[in-house]
């Protein structure tokens, strides 16, 4: 047995070098080593260790059927979950088996499923790329569980849309409902949110997109979507998508979508501010105050097809204190959850050892 097979190893130092994965509403976490691609359980028991021919820069796994992206040099290798008859793993039986390898023009640097598993956004240092499964072969429907094998000449997914990004992407990720998808670069203060417009009359296979600024007097250190439920599409109710941003400001800004019978735009429904003293071992500034959203659900594993109730109207900006501000942030998202929200609190001194989290 080779050393790999029983030593994970550490994740490679890159914002997506692990993310967590659904399949049959079973957790598993993927891990980007090196040039492996780790398999894990929900417990972190290794399930399969994956061997790719470069360095993995990033990995995203899709939510409706445990699909794996992973982006090395201009290649993207995508692997489908098949049922592991062997019995060698009971927590989760699957295997996963290359099914298509993608090629694009430059360098990787970022990826994202939509939830639908339906497209693929991926970002270089010049271009944003929209991916689409072809027909027949869609990436959600189980007649695509058939082949294994990538093709050259027939790829399972193929490109749709393509825009050139201004600056290299850092950021970009699909919103639940798969309607909309965020792109930012590292000293972006304007995140881009994409939003499908319609197909071409003379392809099908063509898309239109456009976007909306999100304005911010810094550049941004992180972004999140709120996940409502494992499947919004499948809700009769309306959940409005809100977007959580962490901006060098020190100010953390939730942006809720507006009704569906309006354009689309973003307004600002409650911010949160850092009142944490300063360290007196960091200087001013280079503390940076970040959010991340924590849904309980998904962290205990629980099964959440149960039906959303509608959420009332959001409530406008307020100018409380930091904790009012957080209270109404928590508010604000169990308003239209079935089970409660919680939100991360971290302050990240990257030259200094003290951080707090609430």
């Amino acid at each position: 047995m080779r050393l790999e097979g029983v030593l994970t190893g550490a994740p490679n130092d890159q914002p997506q070098a692990v993310d967590v994965g659904c399949i049959n509403h079973q957790r598993f976490t993927a891990l980007a080593s090196g040039s492996h691609v780790v398999v894990l359980t929900a417990d972190l028991q290794r399930i399969q260790t994956i061997v790719i021919e470069a360095t993995v820069r990033c990995l995203h796994t899709c939510l409706s059927n445990g699909f794996i992206a992973a982006g090395h040099g201009n290649k993207i290798n995508i692997y489908e979950p098949k049922p592991d008859d062997t019995g060698e793993q009971e927590e989760l039986p699957y295997k996963w088996y290359l099914r298509d390898v993608l090629t694009i023009e430059q360098t990787v640097l970022c990826l994202s499923w939509a939830r639908s598993g339906h497209h693929l956004v991926v970002a270089t240092a010049n271009d944003i790329i929209l991916w689409q499964a072809s027909s027949g072969a869609s990436a959600g429907s189980p007649a695509s569980l058939t082949p294994i094998e990538a093709s050259a000449d027939h790829n399972t997914m193929i490109p749709c849309w393509r825009s050139a990004a201004p600056n290299p992407v850092c950021y970009l990720t699909f919103s639940p409902d798969s309607r909309l998808f965020v792109s930012a670069g590292r000293q972006d203060c304007l995140p881009k949110v994409w939003f499908f417009r319609d197909h071409e009359p003379n392809d099908p296979f063509v898309v239109a997109l456009d976007f909306v600024y999100l304005p911010h007097p810094q550049p941004i250190c992180s972004l999140s979507w709120r996940s409502p439920t494992s499947n919004p599409r499948s809700c009769p109710a309306y959940i409005s998508n809100i977007l959580l941003t962490s901006c060098r400001d020190n100010i953390c800004r939730l942006w809720s979508e507006s009704s569906r019978e309006e354009p689309l735009a973003f307004f600002i429904s409650a911010v949160i501010s850092s009142d944490e003293q300063q360290s007196a071992l960091t200087p001013l500034g280079q503390r940076q105050f970040l959010l991340h959203w924590l849904n309980v659900q998904e962290l205990h594993g629980a099964d959440s097809n149960e039906e959303v109730e509608a959420p009332p109207p959001l409530p406008s900006l307020r100018e409380d204190s930091a904790a009012d501000a957080q209270s109404d942030i928590v508010s604000v998202a169990n308003m239209s959850m079935t089970v409660p929200v919680n939100v991360s609190v971290s302050t990240v001194a990257p030259q200094s050892s003290s951080s707090s989290s609430s």
